[in-house]
This record gives C-alpha cells, sequence and structure tokens, in this order.
C-alpha cells in the first residue's frame, strides 16, 4: 500500500497575495517566476506552475504588468502610498493616521519595518481581503518622532562590539 500525501487547507491556497506582496515591496524591480518562487522558497514542479499561472492571472486582471516577457512589476499607482503618522497600540500593532483617508488604517506587526509611535512614514495601503477593511504596511520611516532613548545597554563577552 502506498502512502497519499497530506493535504492541508493552506497548501491548496494561491499563492497570488504572496505574490503581490513580494512586487510591491519591489516596486522598481522585476521578478520572475523563479525569482518569486526562490523567495517563497518553493522547489517543486507544481508550485512553481502555480506561481506562473497566477502571474498571468494577475496580469490579466491588470494589477500587475509584464515588463518584459517573464518579468512582472507591480502597477505603479500613486494612490496606494500615502505619508501620514503612526499610532501605536499596547499589543505591538498600529493604525495608519493620514489626512486623506477618512478612516485610520490598521498596521500588523509585521509590516511595522521597525516604526514607532509618532513617527512620520510612507505607507502602502492595500486591502486584505474583499471582506475585510484594509491594511497598511509600513514602507519607508521618513522622520523619526523621538530620537532620544534611555535604557539599559548590556554588552556580552562574545559579542562584536
Amino acid at each position: 500500500m502506498s502512502k497519499k500525501p497530506k493535504k492541508f487547507g493552506k497548501n491548496e491556497k494561491t499563492f497570488s497575495e504572496k505574490i503581490f506582496k513580494i512586487l510591491s515591496k519591489n516596486a522598481n524591480k522585476p521578478f520572475n517566476y523563479k525569482q518569486i518562487a526562490a523567495i517563497l522558497e518553493l522547489d517543486d514542479t507544481k508550485s512553481r506552475n502555480e506561481i506562473i499561472k497566477d502571474l498571468k492571472i494577475l496580469a490579466a486582471q491588470k494589477l500587475i504588468i509584464e515588463s518584459e516577457p517573464g518579468k512582472y512589476l507591480v502597477k505603479a499607482s500613486s494612490q496606494q502610498y500615502y505619508e501620514g503618522v503612526v499610532d501605536m497600540t499596547s499589543r505591538k500593532t498600529g493604525y495608519f493616521v493620514c489626512d486623506e483617508l477618512e478612516n485610520d488604517v490598521f498596521i500588523p506587526f509585521i509590516n511595522l519595518n521597525h516604526a514607532l509611535d509618532g513617527d512620520k512614514v510612507k505607507a502602502y495601503v492595500y486591502d486584505r481581503r474583499s471582506s475585510r477593511k484594509p491594511e497598511a504596511e509600513v514602507i519607508e520611516i521618513i522622520e523619526r518622532h523621538k530620537t532620544e532613548f534611555v535604557g539599559v545597554v548590556d554588552i556580552q563577552k562574545n559579542s562584536d562590539l
């Protein structure tokens, strides 16, 4: 008797959201499917074919553009990038406050990119899913709100400092 491979719910999900996030982080750099597969740490043929299929779907939806044959870029759209201030919560997440947006936009901890409370930042606002509220990702910290910090630095024997 041969063993059947286990199927988990997340493996069957398309890579479209992950691909779009990779392309939007490096908006000026074109990627091919092999580079995207390497970033996602996938090396099997089935996953690579799925990435190729999702790239074609995203290009057909005009969310990304094919700059040269086999290389894809995020469609340049200045409307999704905003400048504003980060308002941190006690749960290590934040909200992006901007005059151009009517509501504050949630920023998960992994998308803060070391921004702190009160920092002026440039953020990319995207719809996580159609049913949920939009989220933001900090692209660049323009100005730090606080430049002096108080604390204790503990230097170990084997550190490089």
